[in-house]
């Protein structure tokens, strides 16, 4: 289970933080420990997502000297105070996978390698600060940065797209991983709906929706359906959510091999 951390609604006020009701991030995490699921904590604290501002607080745009996403103190002190704040948070609770509880990968950024060159020299200092910082606050699982071709070691760079066959990480020594596999598109207003086939796995699976103003632009609605397997609603979307059923059933039914293989080097 992946999820994002939104920054503009857990400290929409500068050092006022919220944490309450369905903003209660500890709770979602215990939720998933307590259904035997894995979770991905996914803290950006950019995080895109169709979401207004792309998680960004607005208070953060009004400080003197800002300068989003590239080597600027201002950003990166902010950036480095909620990342710093919300793994504390986990590890208090001993939710990291190194502590025994379901966190087995966190992400930082989020897909900047998209819109890294105009940032120039900055940019990639600021994704080699990105790197040393979360490790700097060693919480004992692997961390990644999705389309990150050239992400620093030891982050691992994934895959977000509706294919990623051809995909390679950058270090030979990493896993080939897929963030997100699109499972349709979000809805734009006047555009069509998304559809994607059922033979093609799932990222969002669970249809969702953008209440208020939270939608991000331009023109997003506020469904955020998805063409996921389970609706908006929770209603399962047939063939896809049934594909996928059968599907999940022969990887569980081969987990252990799957997770537990003696893999032995090639002379």
């Amino acid at each position: 289970m992946e999820t994002y951390v939104f920054w503009n609604a857990h400290e929409p006020i500068r050092r006022q933080y919220d944490f309450n009701g369905n903003l209660d991030l500890i709770r979602f995490i215990k939720t998933i420990q307590d259904e035997g699921l894995s979770a991905v904590l996914r803290i950006g604290p950019y995080i895109c997502a169709e979401w207004n501002y792309g998680g960004f607080p607005v208070w953060l745009h009004n400080l003197p000297g800002v300068s989003f996403r590239t080597k600027n103190d201002v950003f990166m002190n902010e950036m480095q105070n909620f990342t710093a704040l919300i793994v504390d948070m986990v590890k208090k609770e001993n939710l990291f996978a190194s502590q025994g509880g379901p966190i087995i990968l966190a992400q930082i950024e989020n897909e900047f390698g998209n819109v890294m060159g105009p940032y120039g020299a900055g940019g990639k200092e600021y994704i080699q600060w990105c790197s040393n910082m979360a490790e700097s606050l060693g919480v004992g699982v692997p961390w990644i940065m999705c389309q990150q071709q050239d992400a620093p070691k030891p982050m691992i760079n994934t895959c977000n797209g509706f294919y990623c066959d051809e995909f390679k990480p950058n270090n030979p020594s990493s896993p080939k991983m897929w963030t997100e596999n699109w499972t349709g598109w979000f809805k734009s207003w006047g555009g069509a709906d998304p559809y994607r086939t059922a033979e093609d796995l799932a990222y969002s699976y669970h249809g969702g929706t953008n209440f208020g103003r939270s939608s991000g632009g331009p023109y997003i609605t506020t469904t955020y359906d998805y063409n996921a397997p389970l609706d908006e609603y929770g209603n399962p979307n047939q063939p896809k959510w049934g594909y996928l059923k059968q599907l999940h059933d022969v990887l569980q039914s081969m987990e252990y091999t799957l997770t537990h293989g003696d893999i032995q080097g090639r002379s």
